[in-house]
């Protein structure tokens, strides 16, 4: 069961804004003496957990011992011990505890403590070493926030069980616990609480609405963040290179009789080595007041997710817009922007969130120049910048290129890819999300689900695309070996209620479909010339399988809609492989893709698209007004 702490305001909470934690690979640590015992040398009280980094924290640029240790295979030997990394007249083993350089991995410590910190220039402040530490040693050690010490905030803690952590490298595990609802209270600030330093990548909070049901026991979720339909509301969490964050005095977060009734908490374990015998017990703690603010707080994301970083070549660069027809749709009123936050993965190199209106650059509102995945920064705009309906957003976010050979796509994993930009504004409206997939608009299609308009993309009848995948599915989950539909019938036809489909349409679906069940081989990684026809024919049968859209759609019918038996199994894999295959025939001949009579068999490991999420959690709420009819 989650472990759900209420506290009121005199507990001694600062204990847990003290606690260190590491981002990247905590096992570092225990390749160098004393290394989970490096004092910071701005407070010789605390310690710096991310020993070759110059966040304390771990994770982004490495300091000068960082730099070396990395140089050196991250090992410790007698080389590494011997060099004076920071320059300050000691060596590393002197720092270290280890002067006579004679320790060994796993043999525990030479000493009870390090004697000072091989990355960092001391005394920082003097002379000798001003110009060799080229960033802010003393950077900000705790947390702060005044309004956490008033008599009226109380506090709740949110945290797994001890939890074993598979030995896989990518995890996601998800709880739904119970807020305060004695009375009607304000979020006023959250900070982490970080137990399993070598696996915590990121927590993410969502808000549920009272449809939802409480999970108290963890259980595995996959990326689900956004993607709830009834706990999709971004109301806090926590990443790599953070210590909590305070809000405006302005607004909070709304909980109780009136607000959020019940909170999901999903983290992301990251076990790049796939050890067994992990546990973890993170979680959050919300700061919470009966003294409401004069605003509610909200959270809402600009994204692109259509990427495609290649191996080779240059820099590429990917933009989103949320234009002037979507927010004049989606905003009732004028909001007020106070902090911005850029997301990427480890190719990210650079990002920027722009703010227009009536075509104009109003200004910048966020931007990471150099963008370090591990050390995120949290724009505070101060003051507050006013956004109206009309106004435009514009991401941008630049990669650099993969080096493992292969392409890189949009997708969870953290060997995946990501561009976001996360705004919290306030006063709270309706709305979380203004995304796009490719140059697809998601906001048009929520304009239209919204106002139950038949949904068009492009040349995609998206709506008449839905109601034949739910013929399909239904007939599937039926056990129907045959046509799903008479195929002697032509025109549209009630199917349910008021909803209509054409059958030409559905036995176009259903037969390519077949045709790719048979042509390709399930989980293949060798895209076969047979296989390559079928994909291209499925491409050339409907509106909706050709340019982006077919991307988008074909691992939908895969992973939501239950066609696995239709499909055969694990027969997208090969799909996807023979996407791939196109692609990299595409890069090395600098052409368009091959045709399926000219394509050989290639083989693809390791990379897939991934699935586009947001698009999911809109298409998934079209699906399930559609099988509500049936």
């Amino acid at each position: 069961m989650a472990k759900v702490t209420k506290q009121g305001s005199m507990s001694l909470i600062i204990l847990l804004v003290l606690i260190p934690w590491i981002s990247g690979y905590g096992m570092y640590q225990d390749r160098i003496p004393n290394g989970k015992k490096i004092p910071h040398p701005c407070d010789s009280s605390q310690l710096w957990p991310g020993v070759g980094h110059q966040n304390t924290q771990g994770g982004g640029a490495r300091n000068p011992f960082g730099l070396d240790f990395a140089a050196n295979g991250h090992k410790w030997d007698a080389t590494l011990c011997r060099k004076d990394s920071d320059g300050d007249g000691r060596t590393n083993g002197e720092e270290l505890g280890d002067p006579n350089c004679v320790w060994t991995a796993g043999a525990g410590t030479q000493d009870t403590t390090a004697f000072s910190h091989p990355g960092v220039c001391e005394p920082y402040n003097s002379p000798e070493c001003m110009g060799r530490n080229t960033w802010d040693v003393c950077q900000k050690l705790n947390f702060e926030c005044d309004a956490i010490n008033q008599p009226d905030v109380k506090n709740i803690t949110i945290r797994l069980p001890e939890t074993p952590v598979p030995a896989v490298e990518t995890t996601y595990i998800c709880v739904i616990v119970d807020l305060p609802t004695d009375g009607d209270y304000h979020i006023i600030a959250e900070t982490p609480l970080i137990d399993n330093t070598n696996v915590m990548h990121h927590i993410v909070m969502s808000g549920c609405h009272d449809s939802a049901e409480t999970k108290s026991t963890p259980y595995l979720c996959g990326m689900e963040a956004g993607l709830d339909v009834k706990c999709g509301d971004l109301i806090g969490g926590w990443a790599l290179g953070g210590n909590g964050a305070c809000y405006p005095p302005e607004a909070g977060i709304r909980i109780g009789s009136r607000g959020y009734k019940r909170v999901k908490m999903e983290l992301h374990w990251n076990n790049p080595e796939r050890r067994s015998d992990y546990t973890d017990q993170s979680g959050m703690v919300f700061y919470y007041t009966s003294n409401l603010r004069q605003y509610d707080l909200g959270t809402f994301v600009v994204g692109q997710m259509s990427l495609t970083v290649p191996p080779t070549g240059g820099h590429v660069t990917f933009g989103a817009r949320c234009g002037s027809a979507c927010t004049s749709e989606l905003l009732e009123h004028n909001i007020m922007i106070e902090a911005v936050n850029l997301h990427m993965h480890y190719l990210g190199y650079s990002a920027k969130l722009d703010h227009f209106r009536n075509g104009q650059l109003v200004q910048t509102l966020g931007e990471d120049v150099v963008y370090q995945y591990d050390t995120p920064v949290n724009h505070i705009l101060s003051p507050p910048v006013e956004f109206r309906p009309g106004d435009e957003f514009k991401l941008s976010c630049t990669f650099k290129p993969s080096t493992n050979g292969q392409f890189v796509f949009y997708g969870e994993d953290t060997a995946a890819e990501m561009c976001f930009g996360f705004i919290n504004y306030y006063p709270k409206q309706n709305w979380t999300s203004c995304v796009d997939y490719a140059d697809i608009p998601m906001c048009e299609m929520q304009r239209q689900l919204a106002n139950q308009q038949p949904i068009t993309l492009k040349d995609c009848d998206v709506s008449g695309f839905f109601t034949a995948l739910g013929i399909l599915q239904h007939a599937a989950k039926a056990n129907v070996t045959g046509p799903p539909v008479n195929p002697n019938v032509t025109g549209e036809q009630v199917l349910w209620g008021n909803i209509t489909y054409d059958p030409a349409r559905v036995l176009s679906i259903w037969r390519h479909m077949l045709g790719l069940k048979n042509a390709c081989v399930p989980g293949a990684t060798v895209c076969t010339p047979t296989c390559f026809a079928a994909v291209y024919a499925l491409k050339a049968s409907d509106p909706c399988f050709t340019g982006d859209m077919y991307y988008f759609l074909t691992q939908y019918m895969s992973r939501w809609w239950g066609l696995s038996e239709l499909l055969g199994g694990t027969t997208y894999e090969a799909i996807a492989t023979c996407d791939l295959s196109a692609l990299y025939a595409a890069m090395a001949t600098t052409t368009s893709a091959p045709s399926p009579q000219s394509s050989t068999p290639v083989q693809i490991s390791g990379t897939q698209r991934a699935t586009p999420a947001g698009l999911l959690g809109l298409i998934m709420a079209l699906s399930t007004l559609v099988l509500n009819r049936g």
